[in-house]
């Protein structure tokens, strides 16, 4: 099944707001909308992860691996319920892991 998206879409992001998917059923979504969304505009999809399960980090890792091109959470993870991912521990993951995730981490200023 393939989908087609309006011009204007460029940024979708994907939460889980419960904090119970596991990395691999979170990672499974990017890959298959990456793989289906058909549009002529770039579009940058973006996890939102809750760490209900103590997960946030590594089903944002795993977005990243299927494609996912930004990532949304809170330094040191802080936030209200059980919180969001932590950037800190996703940063240094990325960058000592270049190999693996296969990304380029760069400080904007």
């Amino acid at each position: 099944m393939n989908f087609q998206l309006a011009k204007y879409s460029l940024l979708k992001k994907f939460s889980e707001n419960t904090g119970f998917t596991t990395p691999e059923e979170y990672g499974a979504i990017f890959k298959y909308l990456i793989e289906n969304v058909k549009t002529d505009r770039q579009i940058i999809y973006s996890p939102h992860c809750h760490d209900d399960l103590g997960m946030a980090v590594a089903n944002s890792l795993a977005a990243v691996k299927n494609g996912a091109g930004r990532i949304e959470g809170t330094i040191n993870g802080i936030r209200e319920r059980s919180g969001n991912a932590a950037l800190e521990e996703i940063a240094v993951a990325l960058n000592i892991r270049q190999d693996y995730y296969q990304v380029e981490t760069t400080v904007l200023s």
